[in-house]
């Protein structure tokens, strides 16, 4: 491509705005991230769904890290220099970006499986299952990242990535790969909400049949708690991966309908990512701080309901003398 396309791509207000847009996402889902993790000392759910909530966390603030750092430097130096031709990023930032940020996104789905996983072997163990501590959490945490690299490291390959002004998230010899991986994602996603729905039908059945002990009664309270956390959750992630991946494809065979920079603005509007990490922490914790009061709520309404049946018996008690 000639120096003065990349010009006015890298000069086009539209570009620069899409460009600040991730940036702007990125920086709200570090702070709002980072708060849900400090409330989540607090929180009430089984500590193996916490560990695989707090990972999740932990992604979403590093790839907004990485798209700050990115995002923030191109646009630094295409504001800044006259001639941003004069820019390259080199192949090796371009591949770390590329390569967590991609990570990070596999990462996502894999850890929203994970928490139903981990719900459905406490509902199958649930007389047993607080014997197993914080084991499961840690291995479910470990797989889903461990797979996580796995994939990434398919996708992504240094080699194909050269020295170039711009840095997208994938390049014209990974798209193929990419796509694959957009489709297994989004499939990923589909099995996990499924998932959500089979984990609240079995766990229903279990109360319905009240043939359960304290620590069944309790794995089944918080297989409620997480559907509540998880339904809303993996439904808004099906929309921002199906999105992401359809509008993709659509653009990619329109490619020639465009000119290059409305395809570059369009393309880089599409990569929702960051503001999907913007807003699935604040889900996160509104639904935990939802879950919260309902149990404090009912809690409550025992205690309330057992100070009346002790008013009435020792009124009638006393009576009595």
């Amino acid at each position: 491509m000639n120096c003065s396309t990349w010009n006015y791509l890298f000069k086009n207000t539209g570009f620069l705005t899409a460009l600040c847009s991730h940036i702007v996402a990125s920086v709200l889902s570090i702070v709002i991230s980072t708060f849900v993790i400090v409330k989540c000392g607090h929180l009430t759910f089984h500590v193996n769904c916490k560990i695989l909530i707090l990972a999740m966390l932990l992604l979403y603030i590093v790839h907004s890290i990485t798209t700050i750092g990115l995002q923030a430097y191109q646009f630094a130096n295409y504001v800044t220099l006259q001639n941003p031709c004069e820019f390259l990023l080199s192949g090796e930032a371009c591949f770390i970006n590329r390569f967590l940020a991609n990570f990070c996104t596999i990462c996502f789905a894999n850890l929203q499986f994970a928490i139903v996983a981990e719900r459905y072997v406490a509902l199958w163990k649930r007389s047993i299952y607080e014997t197993y501590g914080k084991k499961l959490g840690i291995i479910f945490a470990f797989i889903s990242v461990l797979a996580g690299l796995a994939i990434v490291s398919w996708t992504i390959r240094i080699e194909e990535i050269p020295a170039m002004p711009y840095c997208t998230t994938s390049s014209p010899r990974s798209l193929e790969r990419i796509t694959t991986l957009c489709y297994l994602l989004c499939t990923t996603n589909v099995i996990t909400l499924i998932g959500v729905a089979t984990l609240f039908t079995g766990n229903h059945i279990a109360i319905k049949s009240k043939r359960f002990d304290l620590s069944s009664s309790y794995q089944l309270a918080e297989n409620y708690s997480v559907i509540r956390l998880l339904l809303p959750l993996s439904v808004f992630q099906n929309i921002s991966y199906a999105f992401l991946t359809v509008v993709s494809a659509v653009l990619a065979l329109l490619v020639n309908k465009f000119d290059y920079v409305t395809f570059r603005i369009l393309y880089l509007l599409v990569y929702v990512i960051p503001f999907h990490n913007m807003i699935s922490p604040i889900m996160i914790w509104y639904m935990i701080s939802n879950s919260q009061r309902l149990k404090s709520s009912h809690l409550k309404q025992i205690v309330r309901r057992n100070g009346k049946v002790d008013d009435i018996y020792f009124g009638a008690y006393s009576k009595m003398w």
